[in-house]
């Protein structure tokens, strides 16, 4: 991989420089998503794995969701500030002292000094952006934690659960089912069948429920889920010939009711008002959806 070159593309005047270098050798975060994208763009001409384009991260996807924390990257300028004063540099630099006095700088602080482990600063942070329900940024934490400790499976399952927290379904399903993967459980199996029902993915859900049934230790009646998720996979099959049908999408809300998927009987109870505004059984499917919310 001709990285060298892609390096010169990318900077000014074609002059490589602190715009993707650190110091005098190591790539800055920019650099590095350079660097891997220059890799992935060279396997993915080779042919040397195959793409599944609908998952594909592109460059500037890559770049907006690294999962750097403000504490890794206050360790880095603190780490890279101390080198400077050194050898090989010969720049008068400001010998001012680096304030330090929030949590967080005095958690990378600790961490550019070898003070505290990368996994003990990770993991006060975690905790103290979940204390303050800062939970986007607990997610880009453990989404780190993830990276580094891949065949762990419970900070697959933290990430999916701040995840499903956030309402990122979609997100929080792969995770679960990257935890379920490593370790399989009855809960793994329940979060992700009651997420994929969320989505009115009822075909996907259905193997979890086999496991669930089969691993059940719960008061859940999971055979009369299994019936109900089955019916509504024969139903939305009625819909593919007949998609304007409003009492087959009532139906499918009233099964979805039954199973308190409430997000779900919403979508078609509001599919079928947008049909026929008048019909009954949608606006009595819709009054039951809307006493139910309003109970929780």
């Amino acid at each position: 991989v001709d990285s060298h070159t892609v390096f010169e593309q990318h900077s000014p005047h074609g002059v490589i420089g602190n715009e993707l270098i650190l110091e005098h050798v190591h790539p800055n975060l920019m650099g590095y998503a350079i660097l891997s994208d220059a890799f992935y763009r060279e396997m993915k001409a080779e042919k040397i794995f195959n793409i599944v384009y609908e998952k594909e991260m592109l460059f500037d996807e890559l770049t907006a969701n690294m999962p750097i924390t403000k504490i890794d990257s206050l360790s880095g300028i603190y780490r890279v500030s101390t080198l400077k004063k050194s050898w090989p540099f010969n720049l008068i630099l400001d010998d001012a002292p680096i304030n330090v006095t929030t949590r967080l700088e005095k958690l990378a602080w600790r961490l550019s000094r070898r003070e505290i482990e990368w996994q003990q600063a990770m993991d006060s942070l975690y905790y103290y952006y979940v204390a303050h329900n800062e939970l986007e940024k607990a997610g880009k934490v453990v989404e780190g934690m993830v990276l580094e400790h891949p065949n762990e499976q419970n900070y697959w399952e933290r990430a999916a659960t701040i995840q499903a927290k956030i309402g990122n379904k979609a997100k929080a399903i792969g995770l679960f089912e990257k935890a379920f993967d490593l370790s399989p459980t009855f809960e793994r199996a329940r979060f992700l069948f009651v997420l994929y029902l969320q989505l009115d993915k009822p075909f996907e859900a259905l193997p979890y429920i086999n496991y669930g049934i089969k691993n059940n230790h719960s008061s859940f009646n999971l055979e009369q889920l299994k019936d109900q998720v089955e019916d509504v996979i024969r139903t939305k099959e009625r819909l593919k010939f007949d998609s304007m049908n409003v009492t087959v999408m009532s139906h499918i809300a009233k099964a979805y009711i039954n199973m308190d998927n409430l997000e779900g009987a919403t979508k078609y109870a509001q599919k079928a008002l947008a049909i026929d505004r008048s019909n009954e059984e949608a606006r009595s499917v819709t009054l039951e959806i809307n006493r139910k919310l309003s109970r929780l």
